[in-house]
């Protein structure tokens, strides 16, 4: 589809969802008006076609869009909308998303999916690394983030599930919590339309 253009991409279980470009976000807004992204209910994030991994550093802001963006790829494939990066010396060397329902996988959460997705790497490669997840980590996640010694952690968001970040950051791992209030609405809406889904999710 040429840049400027836009449509909307088909939604999963009568759910509206947010329109998909390969164009920025600023060049998609002038196809999109606001109203049009607040009707599908999920502000103002946009999943771009073209993404990034590898070989470009980005800076803070540029990586937390991305890792919204794997949250809404979950979302659009009528998953649950939780995304995750992996990231080394400023670049993306993974991305994932909870696919447990897309795969039938029940352990495959954002973070397992972005470390699936690195493929093998020595040990040291883990610790010159940051994984990005935009939802507070269960005690799974919690486990592998432990296990392969990553030293830091990006959280999108706790208000909708407090995970284990009390536990990371005992263990000496540096933990941001962002409360992004896109990834915030995104969540609590999934919660609140598929709560026998969300609490398969987190074993409850």
């Amino acid at each position: 589809m040429p840049c400027g253009t836009a449509e909307l991409s088909p939604g999963g279980r009568g759910r509206p969802t947010v329109p998909v470009s390969s164009c920025w976000k600023n060049e998609f807004s002038a196809a999109f008006p606001a109203e049009t992204l607040a009707n599908a209910g999920i502000a103002s994030i946009v999943r771009r076609e073209n993404i990034p991994t590898g070989g470009t550093k980005m800076n803070q802001n540029e990586l937390i869009a991305e890792m919204r963006n794997e949250a809404l790829a979950g979302w659009n494939e009528g998953g649950i909308p939780i995304g995750g990066l992996l990231v080394r010396r400023g670049e993306i060397v993974a991305r994932g998303h909870n696919r447990r329902i897309q795969s039938g996988d029940p352990v495959l959460h954002g973070e397992i999916d972005t470390l699936r997705n690195a493929g093998r790497h020595p040990a040291s490669f883990y610790r010159e690394c940051v994984i990005y997840t935009s939802l507070s980590p269960c005690v799974m996640c919690t486990g592998a983030i432990l296990l392969y010694k990553i030293p830091e952690v990006v959280v999108g968001e706790e208000v909708n599930f407090r995970g284990e970040t009390d536990l990371l950051r005992a263990r000496g791992v540096k933990v941001t919590i962002l409360d992004d209030p896109e990834l915030i609405e995104l969540m609590a809406r999934y919660i609140r339309e598929n709560p026998a889904a969300w609490n398969e999710d987190i074993a409850e």
